[in-house]
């Protein structure tokens, strides 16, 4: 039996520095499912949001860490494999059937409010106020506006870096982890109807996922790249 696991760390802050006590961790809390598998998770609040294959989007509450119990699912994306959440909205990247728009106000009784198919097959998501970008595999980056949840339209793409995995969102840049040719690409993503390659970076062993943060690229793939985060 898969199954989500909650870790707690505690980061116990001195006047001058760290405690060492606060680079442990412990196990506090678990939830489990008795078939498929969870891919991906978000948190918003005081719920976590799992991208469960074969069981759809799974809404957990973790109001207490130590005993996370379900609240709601929505079932109809069958092949959930990434989520992003913004507001009241969980968008569902569900592989060859697009992207599920699901209204988590009430978390006990998830709805679908918006669907839209991509070009290709909807890997992974990331949304950025009115904007979801969309890693659709084979069909490159897709970028929809979401203004309008309940009807989610394409306005943008870039369909020339290669496979993409993963992407991720900082500024006016989007980031690719391409899965064909090894690449972190950067994306200017200024005007969404027209992105724009800017910058490339090899990666020895290509990569899988890939998260930004400060002037830095994490990407994860047989190995933890770090790379500096640039447009050229």
């Amino acid at each position: 039996m898969r199954g989500i696991t909650l870790v707690l760390a505690w980061l116990l802050l001195a006047a001058a520095s760290v405690n060492a006590d606060s680079l442990n961790c412990r196990l506090v809390g678990n939830y489990d499912y008795p078939t498929g598998f969870p891919i991906d998770v978000a948190l918003a609040d005081t719920c976590v949001y799992i991208a469960w294959a074969e069981g759809g989007l799974r809404i957990v509450s973790v109001a207490d860490p130590h005993s996370p119990y379900e609240l709601g699912v929505f079932a109809a994306a069958t092949i959930a494999i990434d989520v992003a959440v913004q507001d009241s909205f969980v968008y569902v990247a569900n592989h060859s059937n697009g992207i599920y728009v699901v209204n988590v106000a009430d978390p006990r009784n998830p709805t679908e409010v918006g669907h839209v198919g991509t070009a290709g097959i909807a890997a992974r998501v990331a949304v950025k106020d009115t904007l979801l970008y969309v890693a659709d595999r084979n069909a490159g980056l897709r970028v929809f506006s979401v203004a309008n949840p309940a009807s989610p339209s394409e306005i943008g793409h870039c369909d020339t870096v290669g496979i993409v995995n993963d992407v991720a969102v900082a500024g006016d840049f989007a980031y690719l982890v391409s899965g064909m040719d090894n690449d972190i690409w950067v994306v200017n993503v200024a005007d969404p109807s027209s992105p724009q390659p800017v910058g490339r970076c090899p990666l020895p062993n290509g990569g899988e996922a890939v998260a930004i943060s400060g002037g830095y690229a994490y990407v994860a793939g047989s190995d933890l790249y770090v790379g500096v985060r640039g447009t050229r």
